[in-house]
């Protein structure tokens, strides 16, 4: 075949396909924007009509996945107030709001779906399949000697085979800091490279060849693109499914030569774009795609760390925090018991191992034992920290009025509980209560010493930090259909509304009145000044056609943009834990090759936490936790509280709130409660205790935690106010 016969590749003309809808900014010239510090994910779509007759009944789409990686900020970006100044708990929550969390590690996991408009399964053989993706693969490879490390790269550009089915590989190597020479046949090259990260890594070829340029790409490629990386290690994995999933990782520090003068005090940020380029096989039949994207990058608290140090100079001792769930029953027969008598139930619980104690930081809740009579009457029953009795009532296991009192503790390594009963009498033929009895599921918190790890260095230099590290997660999916020309379609910027919230019975008068103010659902033919009258029978008499008219008008785009009140989260916090941090990395006197080595275990810590976290139990369910629901925020608010003085006017009586769940929250910790009371209590003491949700238990603390700061401004992201109003 001639050469002029075959044409030249052609760039690929990309149309967006999807972008995530909280960095679109919809109003114009009010010099607001959207969050600048927070990831977003863009979808860009391409489907080539060139192809080898192999693929007559197939139709191929190239797709880019452009991620913006930065770091996080949450409380400067929605219009913090300026609350007052005069106190720690007042200010606690703009100091939040206003912290830079850096990113250092990002996980992109990408899915690609059939979109059948007629709603029926496909079999799994006909799902689209990703054949091929790019970039694969980064790495750093170090060698033996400290300035002999090779560097696994990916090069911005991209070109496709004739096939137009697989991309030529943008992965290379380049030695940091040495010469590489190669030959090969009549071609030889050289490879000069330098460690000069600030402007780039500096890369000098020498190929000594003839060739045609122009016959060789018209043979060899069909389209071009260029993509934007990170030169950051990359891993993919699964090519050959319906999905992938790409591992980005901070690349470590190089070994210097000097070791006196670095800059070195902690693992290299990862920020920035990072474009990924997929080909995905689907079924010719089939007239779209429905693609997901869903990005969650790992941050750490910008707060400086803490040393754990003790007052001596010594290390402190750094525990691991455990809980141990056990059973505990009673019933008080042969004989029963009358009032003015008591009955013990004692029961071990566990045995505690050498250098484990209670962790009395959590548990520890009292509840009322109801009046019976003159001689039995209302009891406060306190159950002491450390421990959780959770009382079970689903059978009639408990009779709650025979409670005396619970006392728990640690005896030579035994941990035991005695629950006291009281007699009530009257357990006659006809008595109705029946037996003095309880059961409950005893929760037990302990710590243990962690066992310390050989070091090579000496005591000073292996004194740990701690810091918070935290995931935030997004997600993009939509589905489409694939058309040669751009157009705009509804599911291009993708919303998710939130309709059990927008249907429930909170925002019924909130959304008659803007769907009477827009007028966007067809009610057929109707004079605009009936148009209210027409919409409020049609709730009243079809309440289901009615939403299923209102879901319709979102789907077709009549109703966009909606309030953004009606939507789920864009962003939230997927996973949160502490990691261990060396001191060295941050010592300016250490030297540089151990701040080096520090920073880099520090870069390997973080990314062994990101894979596990994707098997964790402690994982919250997605859009559950915002970054204020976080025990990150939680424990730093309770702290700001806990300072203020127990008789400030800002300590109110929870009694005097209007809150959610009051009465049971009372009965179960106490009628004397108070805010500074609520602050010691972990989310998931008021998740057993007043049996909700792990999501209400964090939102009513976090409404709670935040009355103090409603004192002269509202609080960050507005929470609830639950003050009573005065008359």
């Amino acid at each position: 075949m001639a050469a002029n016969s075959l044409s030249l590749p052609v760039d690929i003309p990309w149309k967006r396909l999807a972008a995530s809808s909280d960095m679109m900014d919809t109003q114009h010239g009010d010099r607001k924007f959207p969050p600048k510090w927070r990831s977003s994910i863009s979808i860009f779509y391409h489907e080539p009509t060139d192809l080898p007759e192999t693929y007559c009944d197939r139709k191929i789409t190239y797709l880019k996945i452009v991620c913006s990686i930065t770091g996080y900020q949450v409380g400067a970006e929605v219009g913090t107030a300026a609350p007052a100044t005069d106190d720690v708990w007042h200010t606690e929550q703009r100091k939040l709001g206003e912290l830079y969390h850096p990113c250092y590690g990002a996980m992109l996991h990408v899915a690609v779906f059939p979109n059948t408009k007629d709603g029926k399964s496909v079999p799994l053989s006909d799902y689209p399949y990703i054949m091929d993706f790019e970039p694969k693969r980064r790495e750093l490879y170090e060698a033996v000697s400290q300035s002999g490390e090779i560097l696994g790269r990916s090069g911005s550009t991209l070109n496709l085979r004739k096939s137009a089915t697989s991309g030529e590989t943008t992965e290379y190597a380049s030695k940091i800091g040495a010469e590489v020479k190669g030959s090969y046949g009549a071609v030889s090259a050289q490879v000069n490279a330098e460690h000069s990260w600030g402007g780039g890594t500096h890369l000098q070829e020498e190929n000594v060849r003839t060739t045609d340029e122009s016959r060789e790409k018209r043979e060899t490629f069909s389209s071009t693109t260029s993509l934007t990386q990170m030169y950051e290690l990359f891993t993919g994995y699964h090519l050959g499914s319906n999905r992938a999933l790409f591992y980005i990782l901070s690349r470590p520090h190089t070994a210097e030569e000097k070791d006196q003068y670095t800059f070195v005090n902690g693992p290299r940020r990862l920020e920035g774009i990072q474009e990924v380029f997929l080909i995905v096989n689907r079924p010719k039949d089939q007239p779209g795609l429905c693609v997901e994207a869903f990005l969650e990058t790992a941050h750490l608290f910008a707060a400086e760390a803490e040393l754990n140090k003790t007052d001596t100079g010594e290390p402190a001792k750094v525990y691991d925090y455990r809980e141990f769930t056990t059973g505990m029953s009673g019933t008080w027969v042969n004989p029963s018991g009358e009032p003015g008598d008591t009955k013990d139930f004692t029961q071990i619980l566990m045995s505690l191992g050498a250098g484990c104690e209670l962790d009395t930081s959590k548990g520890g809740h009292s509840f009322n034992a109801p009046r019976v009579d003159d001689s039995n009457p209302e009891i406060l029953v306190t159950v002491p920290n450390g421990f959780w009795f959770d009382i079970q009532i689903s059978r009639g296991d408990t009779l709650w009025s025979s409670f005396k009192s619970i006392s728990a503790g640690i005896s030579g390594g035994q941990v035991t509980a005695t629950v006291t009963l009281r007699g009530l009498g009257g357990h006659g033929l006809l008595a109705s209560r029946g037996f003095e009895r309880f059961n409950a599921k005893v929760h037990v918190y302990y710590k243990c010493l962690k066992a310390a790890e050989p070091q090579n260095q000496s005591t000073d230099d292996t004194k740990l930090q701690e810091k918070d590290l935290f995931l935030t997660s997004r997600g993009l999916s939509t589905c489409v259909g694939l058309d040669e020309n751009e157009k705009s379609q509804p599911g291009n910027v993708y919303l998710e509304v939130d309709w059990p919230k927008v249907f429930g019975p909170e925002y019924r008068g909130k959304l008659f009145e803007w769907l009477y103010q827009h007028q966007v659902l067809d009610l057929g033919n109707v004079r605009p000044d009936k148009y209210r009258e027409k919409l409020k029978d049609l709730i009243e008499r079809n309440r289901h056609e009615f939403e299923k008219k209102v879901k319709h008008a979102f789907d077709k785009g009549d109703m966009d943009p909606v309030p953004d009140e009606w939507l789920r989260p864009n962003e939230w916090v997927s996973f949160e834990t502490n990691i261990p941090v060396t001191g060295e990395m941050s010592d300016p006197q250490a030297p540089a090759l151990q701040r080096i080595r520090a920073a880099n275990d520090l870069t390997n810590r973080l990314g062994q936490q990101m894979i596990e976290s994707l098997g964790s139990s402690k994982r919250y369910a997605d859009r559950t936790v915002d970054f204020w629901r976080t025990d990150i925020a939680l424990n730093r608010l309770a702290s700001a509280v806990l300072a203020m003085p127990d008789n400030h006017p800002d300590n109110l009586p929870i009694a005097d709130l209007d809150i959610p769940y009051k009465e049971m929250f009372l009965s179960t910790f106490g009628e004397d409660m108070r805010i500074k009371d609520l602050a010691r209590l972990e989310p998931g003491a008021l998740k057993r205790g007043l049996d909700i949700s792990e999501a209400s238990a964090r939102q009513l603390k976090l409404d709670l935690l935040r009355m103090p700061g409603q004192k002269g401004g509202s609080p960050v992201d507005q929470g609830k106010s639950y003050r009573k109003h005065k008359k």
